[in-house]
This record gives structure tokens, sequence and C-alpha cells, in this order.
């Protein structure tokens, strides 16, 4: 490190940063060692793993004899720990939750951009798995107190990645307030990866070939890992001396001007702290309890294993065969002097078992969670009704209410992330699609570049993919609320109930309902009108045509969208009209024989030898 001198610095040269970097960071783990070994335990209680490090160099498991890590098969486990988080992370990550971007008093177009939006958002997500690789963020939050997603661009595509808790690094106080300046990553990556990316630029190639190698574990390596570390420091209000380096111990692999407002990463923390960065985890909150627990356990497994085991005593002197102790029922064994002893430990102490219970009950108190969801049981029973299915659903979620907010936050936070990258993408000229699929719709692909939306043309929020509840029993019970409410028809019923065992006939019955939501959103999207088919249902057209008029009428639609649907609702109309019109009466045909006969008279007679007209 240069005394006065920052990595950021931009009279220091790349080599003079990398050096300050990795000194810097060394420096940082000397004094926050208290957080390393703080996520070091908190793995090791989840996993039940005497783990001795979380580098590359001893993530490995220990084996001095006797110590946890070897007995651990032959040991009773109660990790109340795991089975708390493992049940939270079920609750929190059954509903995929949908960022939705909302206008106010804007103009029909921009609307409907905001609805592209939505739907491009929605594909993003997809193409980058975000909904697999949340939960374990938030996994990751409930184990170590906070969790990273990173979000980045990589070949045109935006990709999203978990990252452990342990590669991140910051001043605790430059974040003493919760917002630090700088922020540092630390990755072991394969030098042939690197190479394969860099292999165009001779100095970078030289550069990665320097770097050190990272001793790993064992004595046979696969490939060659180096560190790299990557850095980040936000622009000041101005937009200035924001900074972004790739770097090796060797040298900088990128080094470059950073613009965004925002680091490429969403934290998100089950506890938040007063002050600090970093939150605090259900690890920390059931410690002493998991701790106690796995002592009891213990010791009740020896104990009955003394039970199972009972001595026999010899006196010194007599004459007792050996070979006849058996565990035969009704053995002889003969003896000389005094007879044998057969000494059986005494049983357990029942306070011992009760102890041992309150405290793996008192433990998911402390969590927030039923024992009985942990152990996948349904406390109201198996004929319980969807009403009260919901109401028990309500009452477990509410203990979670901050951290479901804060998990709503992390996906608003990505969304906007992947706004960023989108951006940048766009600006460098590449294509950005997006694939959404919706039963309405179906398949839809969306490129960012035909959405033309500000910052402040827009808000974001979020909203779970189904509102309804996910039991059938629940959701059966809900739709039919709404529809003795009045709120839907039997169409939108079904499309609702979406079942899978169900989701052909579903398709078939509410087909008419999205073919015309289609035609009509075409028509509105290309400003081109289009009649209405005889062969739909055209008192549905006409209905969801006026459905339509009302909304664009409060939405502002442009006046020439307007009068196609007013065209299309008169299209229909008289489609109506036409076939509700009573047919032409038919005359007999006694009547009509005696109309022709009538007039054969005044016909001009035949020439002679012709034959008579045909009647």
């Amino acid at each position: 490190m240069i005394q006065g001198k920052q990595w950021y610095d931009s009279d220091l040269s790349e080599k003079q940063r990398a050096e300050y970097l990795f000194g810097l960071l060394k420096t940082l783990d000397q004094s926050q060692t208290g957080v390393q070994q703080n996520n070091l335990r908190c793995l090791r209680l989840y996993n039940n793993q005497e783990i001795t490090g979380l580098s590359i160099a001893n993530y490995v498991l220990s084996s001095t004899p006797g110590n946890i890590g070897v007995a651990r098969q032959n040991r009773l486990t109660l990790n109340v720990i795991k089975s708390s988080i493992d049940t939270l992370i079920s609750k929190m990550a059954k509903d995929r939750i949908a960022p939705t971007f909302l206008t106010s008093n804007a103009p029909w177009s921009k609307q409907r951009q905001a609805e592209k939006l939505t739907k491009w958002m929605k594909g993003a997500f997809y193409g980058a798995r975000l909904h697999e690789v949340a939960p374990l963020v938030l996994r990751d939050a409930a184990i170590f107190g906070t969790g990273f997603l990173k979000v980045y661009a990589e070949d045109g595509k935006i990709c999203a990645e978990r990252v452990f808790p342990d590669e991140i690094t910051v001043d605790l106080n430059d974040a003493y307030y919760g917002e630090p300046e700088c922020m540092y990553q630390r990755k072991f990556v394969s030098r042939s990866s690197l190479l394969k990316k860099f292999a165009d630029d001779p100095d970078k190639v030289a550069i990665i070939k320097k770097a050190q190698t990272v001793q790993g574990h064992g004595p046979m390596y696969t490939s060659e890992v180096v560190q790299i570390v990557e850095a980040w420091r936000l622009p000041n209000s101005k937009g200035e001396d924001g900074h972004h380096i790739i770097s090796l111990d060797s040298g900088c692999l990128v080094c470059e001007e950073y613009t965004r407002e925002r680091f490429p990463f969403v934290a998100i923390r089950y506890t938040v702290q007063p002050v600090g960065y970093f939150g605090s985890s259900i690890t920390e909150d059931l410690l002493g309890i998991q701790i106690e627990i796995n002592r009891l356990a213990m010791h009740i497994q020896q104990s009955m294993r003394l039970i199972s085991n009972p001595r026999v005593f010899i006196e010194e002197g007599s004459s007792v065969n050996t070979n006849q102790l058996t565990n035969e029922i009704g053995g002889i064994v003969k003896y000389r002097g005094t007879p044998p002893t057969i000494q059986v430990a005494q049983s357990v102490s029942p306070e011992l078992f009760r102890q041992l219970d309150s405290l793996y009950n008192r433990a998911y108190e402390v969590a927030g969670i039923s024992q009985l969801a942990a152990a996948s049981k349904n406390i109201l029973g198996a004929n319980a009704s969807g009403r009260a299915l919901r109401e028990m659903t309500d009452i477990q979620s509410d203990r979670f209410a901050l951290t479901s907010f804060q998990y709503q936050q992390f996906h608003l936070d990505a969304a906007q992330l992947f706004i960023d990258e989108a951006k940048a993408l766009a600006k460098a000229g590449k294509p950005v699609p997006s694939k959404s699929f919706d039963r309405k719709n179906g398949l839809e692909s969306i490129d960012w570049r035909e959405i033309d939306l500000q910052d402040d043309e827009y808000v974001m929020q979020c909203f779970p993919a189904s509102a309804l509840p996910d039991q059938p029993g629940a959701r059966i019970e809900s739709v039919r609320e709404l529809m003795q409410m009045g709120m839907i028809d039997p169409d939108t019923a079904q499309e609702l109930l979406d079942f899978p065992d169900l989701d052909k006939y579903t398709g078939l019955a509410v087909a008419p309902t999205r073919i015309v939501q289609k035609l009509i959103e075409k028509m509105l999207e290309d400003g081109e009108y289009i009649p209405p088919e005889p062969y739909l249902p055209v008192d549905k057209m006409q209905r969801m045509a006026q459905l339509y008029y009302c909304d664009a009428q409060v939405r502002g639609m442009e006046e020439d969208k307007l009068d196609l649907l007013r065209q299309f609702i008169d299209a229909c109309g008289l489609m109506i009209a036409q076939a509700t019109q009573p047919p032409m009466p038919q005359a007999p045909a006694q009547q009509l024989l005696e109309s022709q006969l009538a007039v054969a008279p005044q016909q001009q007679s035949a020439p002679a030898g012709a034959l008579p007209p045909t009647l």
C-alpha cells in the first residue's frame, strides 16, 4: 500500500492499483476476523459439519480423530437451525414475485410501454433464472445474515448469480450507516477460463500467466486457480470519480470509469441491524439453543448405549466359563465359587428428555416457525375448509412480514439492475430481447428497443404471480366467493383455478375470451382496423370491445384508437342484428303454381308445332 493514496486515485498505474487493492483487502481481513469467523460458525451449524475454513485452501472437513466432523455419522442429529431455515425458505419462495411497472396520468401509449416493460422484465427474470437463484440468496440471508445477488451482462445476455457472502468485503467504517462508497468481491477463477476470455489481448494474457496460483486442498489439482478481485467506487453527486477495476495480484485486467448510481449487487438481510452493513441471521438467534440441544442429544445417546451394553463382574479366583455368557434366553452358566454378577446402567432421567423437548420446541418459537409446518403436517386436519386454510396462512405469514417486505424489495432492486444492464447494452447497439409467456398471448418476444420509458415516467411495485391461495381447497373457495359477489363470470373463474389436471379443458373453455382480447389488443397496438369475424362469438366480441372502450376512456387513449373501437362495436352490433332478424316468409308451392298459370296466358302464343311451355 502507498501511504496517502487510494486504489482509485488517477495518478496510480494499473500495476500500483492492483498491489494497493490486494494489500487493502489483506488489511481488512485482519480487522474483520469476527465477520469471517461468524460466517464459518453459521455454516458449520447449518451443515452440521466441522468445516475448517471458507477459502478454497481449507474448505474441507476436519480429519482430527474424535471431532464432530468425523463422528457426525454416528451421532444423533437434531438440527433445528436447518429445519427452521429450510421451512422459512419454502414458505417465502413458493410465490414467484413479479415486478409491475405503473404510470401515473400518462397517455395511453406510455401505459402500453409500461405493460411491455412488465412483460420484458418477466421474460428477463425467466431467462436469467432469477426465480431459482433468489431462494438461494434468501437462504444465505437466513444462514449468514446477508445474502447477495449479482447482476451483470455477458455475451449480450443479462445474467444473475448468487454470490457467496464471504466473497463480499466492505470497509466497516465506510459502511457504518449501511451505504458504503466502495465494495469489493473476491473470487477464485481458473486460469484457463481467464486466458480464453482475454485471448485477444496479449498484455492481459501476460498478466494472467504471471498471477500466483492459489493452493487448494489435496495433493492433486485438476486446474490452476487464481484469486481475482473486483472493486467498485460509486461516483459522487456530480457523476464523477466513479471507478471499476478487475485485478489479479500481477496487474489489472479491467480499469474503467464507473458512472452508475448503484453497485451491481442486491443485498437482502434477514434482520436489519441498527448500524452496520451486515444483517443478523436465524443461525445467530438459535445458536445457544442448538448448542445445548447438541450437548443433551449426545449425552442421552451415550447413556442409552451404556444401558444397552451391561457389564459382567467376575470375582478373581472363581471358576467361570466365560464362553457360556451369551445372549441366549435361559442359558446355563457353570461356575465355582462366587457367581458372576451382571450390572445394568441406570436409565436416562426423564428430566433430560423433557429438557430436550422443551429446547426443541422453544427453538421453533424463537424462529417463528410452526413445528407442524416444519414437519409438513396440517394443523387443521385433512378436512379443513378453504377459509380456514387461508386464515392459517395469514397468521403464519404475519411473523415474517418484514422479511417478506425485504424479499419483495429485493426483486425490485434486481429489476432496477436489469434495467441498468439493458440500457448499457442498448447504448452499445446490442439487442436485448426477452421472451415472455402468458396464457392470453402465448410466447411473446419483446426487445428492449421497443420500450421508450424514462425512469421518472413509471414506478415499480411487486405483486405475487398469483394472489390466490396455493391449496386447491382454498383456491376454489376464493374463486367461488368472487363469483358469488358478481366480480367474475364462469369463464374467468375457470381460468383463475389454473389446475394442471384441468389445463386442457380450461384452455378450451376460455379460448373465446383469449382470442377476442388478442384481436382487440393487436388492433389497438398496430392502429389498423380489424373487422370482427363471423365465426367468433360476436356477442363476446362486442362486450369485450365495450370494456376496452370504457378502459380506454379512463386511460386517455388517442381519439383515432377510440374510433377503431367504435367502428368495431358498431360492426359487432350489425352482425348481431342481422343474425336476429326474422327470415323472409316463403310462398307455399300451390300459390307459386297459381301465379305462374296466371301469367302464362299473357305470354306470346307459341308457334305451330312447338311444344307447350313446361309448367
